[in-house]
């Protein structure tokens, strides 16, 4: 049957999980389904979106524990990007401190205090630059100015504190990808379900019963979608460009033409729906390798995916 594609994208396929389990309800036993039951769509709906109700504190579905996952996550960027820039604000004080002794300009009495490269500027991550005028003011320290708060202990602390604050951000960011993972999983779940179900009522419904709506689904006489993409091909064009192509797919009426960016995107982006077999993707950054998505559509549905991959020139 190629009719009845299962939705990828998670609210439509949530709704029609929702719509699934209510036909379920009111038509299970009448139609003989056993397999797929409303309490078996039920609970793959909750695993998901967590139970109906006062929401539990922390959320028990895998959608809420994302977002909460990733909530944690821009918190702990934005606090490490805060002590990042502490810890810049207290090198340029310190910088301050020590011109009347070392230099008003660069000179090669600064690189005692780490700087080496020929010049006073502070670096974006000014880490080990902190570390450089912690050991400073640790052998010299009679060039403290407590008042300033320009001391070892206090750059000592400022590099505790960005280690602290990375950590914390790294961890953030790991679990945020556990959980996408977690939810990932879960969506594939209720997806399998519902194909599941499809099949099982395939088995109970003729083609031409109304009762499919009732389901979520069309009728298999409605109509059929379109074929998979053949001949993907992606390959670097300009700087910062890909080019795709693709054979004709019968019955297509447009493609949906979507990418992921690795270590960029944290899941697939849609980008634009194109009618030709051919596009390009541009404003991609230099060397990344790109996944590209190609879905070809028409009045009655989507085909399964057809994916490729290149590294932008």
């Amino acid at each position: 049957m190629k009719t009845n594609e299962i939705p990828r994208v998670l609210s439509r396929l949530l709704t029609l999980a929702g719509r699934a389990k209510s036909a379920l309800q009111a038509l299970a036993t009448i139609l003989g389904v056993v397999q797929n039951t409303a309490a078996k769509v039920g609970a793959e709906i909750v695993d998901l979106t967590g139970p109906v109700g006062a929401p539990p504190t922390p959320p028990s579905g895998k959608i809420g524990k994302l977002n909460d996952a990733r909530q944690q996550s821009t918190d702990a960027q934005a606090a490490l990007r805060a002590v990042i820039a502490a810890g810049r604000t207290l090198a340029m004080q310190s910088i301050d401190v020590l011109r009347p002794i070392l230099g008003r300009r660069w000179n090669s009495r600064w690189t005692a205090a780490g700087f080496s490269a020929g010049s006073l500027a502070i670096p974006r991550d000014p880490y080990a630059l902190l570390i450089d005028l912690r050991e400073y003011f640790r052998r010299n320290a009679a060039h403290e100015v407590p008042a300033v708060g320009v001391t070892a202990a206090a750059l000592d602390a400022q590099v505790v504190a960005i280690d602290n604050a990375r950590r914390d951000a790294d961890s953030a960011q790991s679990a945020k990808k556990a959980a996408l993972d977690a939810r990932n999983e879960a969506q594939l779940t209720l997806q399998r379900r519902l194909s599941s179900l499809r099949y099982e009522l395939g088995s109970l419904l003729a083609g031409d019963d109304a009762r499919w709506y009732e389901f979520g689904f069309r009728r298999p006489i409605d109509g059929r979608i379109p074929a998979l993409v053949e001949g993907l091909t992606v390959t670097p064009g300009l700087p910062g460009e890909l080019v795709l192509s693709w054979e004709p797919a019968p019955l297509a009426e447009s493609y949906a033409v979507s990418k992921l960016v690795a270590g960029v995107d944290p899941q697939t982006v849609f980008v634009k729906r194109v009618s030709d077999t051919e596009t390009v993707l541009r404003e991609l950054p230099h060397g990344a390798t790109v996944r590209v998505t190609i879905v070809s559509h028409n009045s009655t549905g989507d085909s399964l995916p057809v994916e490729a991959a290149a590294i932008v020139g």
